[in-house]
């Protein structure tokens, strides 16, 4: 168990970080749900940090970046359930999937969630006053600052 190995000061194998992601991943489940936000913002943490690894080179993609989109999807899903398409959190983690997903050069399914989210920002916003952060949270959606 690579946790375990970290807190009894061996090797492991995993990036900082990993392990103690995993389990708080494992205690937030078991102790609040599945479907809970404070799980949901675990898994996307746990995925960003996995799809870091990857890039990086210090984990092995092939693992990492399936598992990191697992993560990622029911945290999307998640969040979509407990706070709606909309709501920022919501935003952040379905921009983090097709980050992952652009990162495979799987480019169609990325841009096709960029666009729902371009769409939704653009519903959500508003011509009005609040519509003034809409190229900024465009541009992030685009890749050009995001999160």
């Amino acid at each position: 168990d690579p946790a375990h190995a970290a807190r009894a000061g061996g090797a492991s194998t995993e990036p900082p970080g990993v392990a103690e992601l995993r389990a708080a991943l494992d205690t937030c489940t078991r102790t609040v749900g599945g479907d809970h936000a404070l799980t949901a913002l675990t898994m996307n943490n746990l995925a960003y940090v996995l799809k870091a690894a990857a890039v990086g080179g210090r984990v092995d993609s092939s693992s990492a970046f399936p598992e990191a989109e697992d993560l990622y999807r029911r945290s999307l899903s998640a969040r979509q359930m407990l706070l709606g398409p909309a709501h920022p959190d919501t935003v952040v983690t379905a921009h983090n999937l097709a980050e992952l997903l652009g990162a495979q050069q799987r480019d169609e399914e990325a841009n096709a969630i960029r666009t729902e989210i371009m769409d939704l920002l653009g519903h959500s916003l508003g011509d009005g006053e609040e519509g003034a952060d809409a190229g900024t949270q465009e541009a992030q959606v685009k890749g050009e600052g995001g999160r």
